[in-house]
């Protein structure tokens, strides 16, 4: 093994070469329940993970108390008496210095005993490369100083070593953009504290095969993300996850991880990830017609436009199949405009319709700030909240005709008397999984007709199954004047559709309606969609959704019996919303919270989305696979449970 120096050794950046096994670098020793692999004495007892061929680490000396461990275990010591004033048991000097130069993860420095790492993962195959728990992890990488191996040794005899440490006459490299972490064992009064840089999130158990993922190409893939890819999230960044491939309910990554997705990715896989009829779809159609000239037709699109009308009521049974939610709110606000005459839109001011100019302009719940005006005559009324009502009835509750009353009366003091159309989510997704009360749509219909404007529902989330209906509209029996579907529709890839009636579709023909695009129509995803169809009818996934959604409940009712932060849980099958708050009686919202709970759960193997908005805590959307069983749900319920008490702890 490279990198130790007869003459001298360095406490900093070295690069070693090690085998897929790297039994030899280590002792045995026992900490609690697991094993973990330790350097030998003279390189400082520092705990290792080893995830990769080739590794960066750097060792940094810190005094401590001679033979002191915590809870039993003897791990994860790395950062005891941090705060500390005494010399014995707080870390040097140069290392108080590093600290002051990186960004630690976790909100503080803490006692490193709080993250004491997991235990393995119990149904992971034998051999198998087991994930132990996340340390506390930093940004970038630098040259902490140097010693001779004699120094070195008086640092692990005496506390008042620290000035064997020199300093680093530079640092190097340069920063890195990924987290490493570390864990250390104290045997001695002074323990190696070693961090590489590889983008695992865990600690690993030691005497079994690596994973070969070299080093250099995961730097190179972050560097190129980092140069190459527009950040388009706002002020979030990519998860630093590289994610090789996906099955059913979970995710893997390059590294190993398997990750259980609660979002269905972007709440789009309803079957789950590579359904195997999916790729059988896929694989036979492209072989033999995936695209053609948007003014021809192929059986597929004729075919899947007769099936979406077999399942809605009527009128709707006239079918536009594009490719995304944006695209297909863009083509029905675009049809309510020429049909009506008019030009005003309507919607909830939590909303969310997408990113191209007519659904944007719709949209209140992000991204309105900077791009300049929005086209004339778009409005917003309030969505109602139940959990946080802002009409209230004397008892207390969400008054939402007097709050649907007042909306209106505000729109029709700022319109210009051309209404054309009002446009909402059965259940709002990106506002915060709010579900309007039943009667609420009847009564938002009669003040559309009372006006002259068209319906149109937006179920890219709710339709086709998710909220134990095949659309969400059923509930309340109101049907729309336009229907748009997307993410469910093609299951994860890209196929959406318009559907109205043919009294409408004549009118917007006879006025020219035009929206002509590249993928309007494309046979490849139109056969995905009719396999869509074909599963949702067959595995009877409506019902499906109404239990595992009831399954999913009752879990979250437990958990909410544990924890005060949940303040809310709400929504309807598969689309479910839990709200975090910092306090439950008062429900004042808490966006840290929230942040440190979505991270604790991906370091678990879970991921969540979130939302946070302005008045309202951050709410969880959960929107598993209906393919998913009991036993995923389960797994999911334990992770947010343990998440939500490590990140209040």
């Amino acid at each position: 093994m490279a990198g130790w120096d007869d003459e001298h050794d360095r406490v900093g950046r070295e690069r070693y070469e090690v085998d897929v096994r790297p039994e030899g670098l280590f002792d045995e020793v026992r900490g609690g329940d697991d094993d973990v692999g330790v350097a030998d004495a003279e390189r400082g007892h520092a705990h290792v993970g080893f995830e990769f061929e080739q590794f960066d680490v750097q060792l940094r000396m810190r005094t401590g108390q001679p033979g002191h461990r915590g809870d039993g275990d003897g791990v994860d010591r790395a950062l005891e008496g941090a705060e500390a004033d005494e010399p014995g048991g707080c870390l040097t000097e140069t290392a108080q210095l590093r600290l002051d130069g990186v960004h630690v993860v976790e909100d503080r420095p803490r006692a490193a005993g709080q993250h004491q790492p997991g235990r393995g993962q119990p149904d992971a195959a034998a051999g198998a490369f087991q994930q132990l728990g996340p340390g506390l992890g930093f940004e970038d990488r630098e040259l902490l100083g140097h010693a001779r191996r004699a120094q070195v040794g008086r640092l692990r005899d005496r506390a008042d070593g620290a000035e064997c440490v020199q300093p680093a006459q530079q640092a190097e490299p340069p920063r890195v953009q990924h987290d490493g972490h570390y864990c250390t064992d104290q045997p001695n009064s002074t323990a190696g504290i070693v961090r590489w840089t590889c983008r695992s999130d865990a600690l690993y158990r030691r005497g079994m095969a690596a994973p070969t993922t070299d080093l250099s190409t995961v730097d190179r893939f972050w560097a190129d993300a980092d140069r190459h890819l527009v950040r388009y999230a706002g002020a979030g960044d990519f998860t630093r996850e590289i994610i090789d491939h996906a099955a059913g309910s979970y995710l893997f990554t390059e590294s190993g991880r398997r990750i259980l997705d609660f979002t269905s990715g972007q709440m789009s896989a309803i079957l789950g990830h590579s359904h195997p009829e999916i790729v059988e779809t896929v694989r036979r159609q492209i072989g033999s017609l995936d695209h053609l000239f948007s003014g021809m037709l192929s059986r597929p699109v004729v075919d899947l436009a007769r099936r979406l009308a077999e399942t809605l009521p009527s009128p709707l049974e006239k079918a536009l199949l594009l490719t995304t939610g944006a695209e297909s709110n863009e083509a029905a606000i675009r049809m309510a405009k020429l049909v009506t005459g008019k030009h005003e839109i309507v919607s909830f001011a939590r909303s969310w319709h997408g990113m191209t100019q007519a659904a944007a302009n719709a949209t209140y719940s992000a991204g309105r700030k900077g791009y300049g005006p929005t086209a004339p005559g778009n409005f917003a009324i309030p969505a109602p909240n139940s959990y946080r009502p802002d009409f209230l009835t004397p008892d207390g509750e969400l008054d939402w005709k007097r709050q649907l009353d007042f909306g209106f009366e505000m729109i029709d003091a700022q319109s210009v008397g051309s209404l054309a159309a009002c446009i909402v989510e059965p259940i709002l997704s990106s506002g915060g999984i709010i579900e309007p009360p039943v009667g609420y749509f009847a009564a938002l219909r009669e003040k559309c007709r009372e006006r002259g404007m068209l319906l149109i529902l937006d179920e890219a989330q709710t339709g086709l199954c998710r909220t134990g209906n095949w659309y969400a509209f059923e509930r309340d029996g109101v049907v729309p004047d336009i229907l748009t579907l997307s993410k469910t529709l093609g299951a994860g890839l890209p196929l959406a559709a318009v559907i109205t009636s043919a009294e409408i579709e004549q009118e917007a023909h006879d006025r020219g309606y035009l929206f002509f695009t590249t993928h309007v129509a494309d046979p490849l995803v139109a056969a995905v969609g009719n396999t869509v169809l074909d599963v949702l009818t067959r595995d009877r996934l409506d019902e499906r959704a109404t239990e595992l959604g009831a399954f999913l409940r009752r879990g979250l009712d437990d958990i909410a019996g544990r924890h005060d932060v949940v303040g809310d849980i709400r929504g309807r099958g598969l689309l479910v919303g839990v709200e975090l708050v910092a306090d439950r009686s008062t429900k004042q919202s808490s966006d840290e919270l929230g942040a440190l709970v979505t991270r604790r759960c991906l370091e678990l193997g879970l991921h969540m989305n979130i939302v946070q908005l302005p008045g309202m805590g951050g709410v969880f959307r959960i929107a598993p696979p209906l393919t998913a069983t009991e036993d995923e749900l389960a797994e999911g319920l334990g992770v947010l449970d343990q998440a939500i008490g490590d990140a209040c702890a």
